[in-house]
């Protein structure tokens, strides 16, 4: 008897179901792979968004809280008189604030003392004659900082002659030549206990690098943004300079960022409560800087900033956003429309009552 041999195999139909079948799985996975993909980097832009906001939100408030601080109530014929804080009411606004801390590139600007005797001595009675050593070492003065001098009942700024800016010398061996002027090196002839040293920068800075004797930080709305920003979107930049009343020439600390506003709580029949928001300090820039110490109370900064990328599949709720308070009437509404309509936004408040005036 002859034996037929099965053959194994597939046919062309069988292989067609297969591949076929095979297909769909494919394609599903690869589906669920680009979704996830897409969110992931939609989620991974938004993280970034949210770290940045935090590090700006940290600026602006440490600045605000700051401001004042170092400022003096009575200039002399110095020629000084500057606001704690103003803005300008341009849609985006911009926000100025002065004092002697605001200084982010120099460790000087955080340093500061006191004298504790008319020799004179400085800082903490156990070390008089030497740098005052405060637990937090960013405060300490060191050898040839330029500072300021101020007498802390009249917050008057102290002069040597027609001098005020300073050079305090902690090499020096005598607590009494501690005190020098920059331009001419004249020793500070008058002191008193209770005299404030505050810290400008250090010994890097010459006398023309320091024409005013605190820092103005400016924020403003300018710069070209990332290449995955919103068209109409601009950077906040942040500006310091002890040169200028008004900086420029800033540094972008937030991106993609479509509107800037400022209102400021005002206590103008001075009773010690807020009766009146000023959008983009229109009135604050009618007082004069000392009746502006007795009536601000607080600072409001608002920023409506990109949040993610564009995102086809994606349509704003929102046809306009309020960046500022309704309740408040304070701020002001931005279109949403076109291309922004593809963004998610958020709007950042930071709201932060001045530490330093009163």
């Amino acid at each position: 008897m002859t034996l037929l041999k099965k053959n194994d195999g597939f046919s062309l139909v069988e292989i067609l179901v297969a591949l076929a079948i095979f297909s769909v799985i494919i394609a599903v996975v690869v589906s669920s792979y680009i979704t996830q993909v897409k969110h992931t980097g939609r989620e991974y832009r938004v993280a970034e968004t949210e770290i940045e906001t935090g590090i700006a939100k940290g600026i602006i408030e440490r600045d605000i809280a700051m401001a004042g601080y170092g400022i003096a109530e009575d200039y002399g014929a110095t020629g000084f008189n500057p606001m704690v804080a103003s803005a300008t009411n341009d849609n985006p606004d911009t926000l100025t604030l002065t004092g002697t801390a605001l200084g982010m590139k120099s460790r000087q600007a955080q340093a500061w003392t006191y004298i504790n005797g008319v020799n004179p001595t400085f800082g903490p009675a156990s070390t008089a004659d030497t740098t005052a050593p405060w637990s937090d070492s960013r405060e300490n003065l060191e050898a040839n900082d330029r500072v300021i001098l101020m007498e802390p009942g009249t917050k008057k700024l102290l002069v040597e002659g027609t001098e005020w800016l300073f050079k305090y010398d902690g090499s020096n061996g005598d607590p009494a030549n501690r005190l020098k002027t920059l331009s001419l090196g004249t020793t500070y002839s008058t002191p008193s206990v209770g005299t404030l040293v505050y810290g400008l920068c250090g010994s890097s800075c010459a006398a023309a690098d320091i024409t005013q004797p605190y820092y103005a930080v400016r924020y403003y709305w300018s710069g070209t943004p990332p290449s995955n920003c919103a068209s109409g979107t601009k950077s906040l930049l942040r500006a310091e300079s002890t040169k200028d009343a008004s900086p420029a020439s800033g540094d972008p600390i937030l991106d993609c960022v479509l509107d800037v506003e400022v209102a400021f709580g005002l206590d103008t029949d001075e009773n010690g409560t807020i009766d009146a928001w000023d959008n983009g300090g229109v009135a604050a820039s009618g007082y004069a800087a000392s009746d502006l110490r007795k009536r601000l109370k607080q600072i409001r900064f608002y920023i409506l900033v990109q949040s993610g990328n564009y995102d086809a599949s994606y349509t704003s709720p929102f046809t306009s956003i309020r960046v500022g308070d309704s309740i408040l009437a304070t701020g002001r509404d931005v279109a949403i429309t076109g291309d922004l309509l593809r963004y998610r936004w958020r709007m950042l408040a930071i709201s932060i009552t001045p530490r330093n005036i009163r």
